[in-house]
């Protein structure tokens, strides 16, 4: 008697994959003012949605660019000012582009967004890109994870709130330079620190509820480092430059470089503490 064994495979239903999209985003690269707390008006440099049609004033930061993994992304850069210009995003996969848009014209850039995290975009790789992004062209980059826009990478980094905090800077004597390409970066000395383009006491204040898992997106734009810290609270790193960290770690403030991007975690009292808390 021989006994067969026979393996039936069994059809599984399939399973539903994610549906990615096409975000498609115009760009312009203008000029505007800011007024800094002291009463001083200083000159910019930033970007506006649009193609520049009716001349929007820039706004520093750049606005905030938002899609899903797997998304493609398409930019057009319009440049509206007198210099050539180019765009550089962290973390994208992207053919350097050391040729830019030329005054009046416009390039475009493609890409399909990577992993969710934190990224920064900014001007680049053009021969005064260091002054351009200095002058306020620059802006934050936020990839989610596909169909869960409250997971920051996945379900075990769940938020209840989420804040970007952009970090930069500025120095009038670049800024309000007639010809800002012609500064000497060596003697670049910043007079105001910037957080989502105020500078205190000016800086906005970021919403969450009592007992709220927040999310902070930590973004350095400047060419400073600046150490961060929520007085009376401890911050979870949990990613750096757009990944994942193996082990996260705790810790009340963390030093963030030039062009570096944190993402952490600090948990909101689920009672007034009494105060703002800072």
């Amino acid at each position: 008697l021989v006994l067969v064994a026979v393996l039936l495979w069994i059809p599984q239903p399939a399973q539903a994959m994610p549906q990615t999209a096409t975000v498609t985003i115009d760009l312009c690269a203008t000029t505007g003012t800011m007024t800094m707390p002291d009463g001083l008006a200083v000159t910019i440099w930033g970007y506006a949605l649009g193609d520049c049609t009716g001349s929007p004033a820039a706004q520093v930061p750049g606005p905030l660019l938002e899609a899903e993994a797997g998304d493609t992304v398409n930019i057009t850069l319009h440049n509206n000012l007198s210099s050539a210009t180019a765009m550089n995003i962290s973390g994208m996969r992207l053919r350097p582009d050391m040729t830019g848009a030329a005054p009046g014209a416009s390039t475009s850039y493609s890409f399909v967004a990577p992993e969710p995290g934190t990224y920064l975009y900014e001007a680049g790789l053009t021969p005064n890109s260091q002054h351009q992004v200095a002058m306020g062209l620059y802006g934050a980059l936020v990839v989610r994870p596909a169909g869960a826009p409250t997971d920051a990478y996945n379900v075990t980094t769940a938020f209840d709130a989420e804040a970007v905090v952009l970090l930069s800077e500025i120095d009038p004597a670049l800024n309000n330079r007639a010809n800002p390409a012609t500064f000497d970066m060596r003697n670049y000395k910043p007079r105001y620190s910037l957080i989502n383009g105020k500078s205190y006491p000016d800086t906005a204040e970021l919403a969450a509820n009592f007992g709220d898992h927040t999310l902070l997106r930590y973004l350095n734009a400047g060419l400073l480092h600046h150490s961060m810290t929520v007085l009376g609270m401890r911050q979870q790193v949990i990613a750096q430059d757009g990944n994942l960290l193996a082990q996260p770690y705790t810790l009340v403030a963390e030093t963030i470089a030039p062009g570096q991007t944190l993402d952490v975690f600090v948990d909101i009292p689920t009672a007034d503490p009494g105060g703002d808390v800072r």
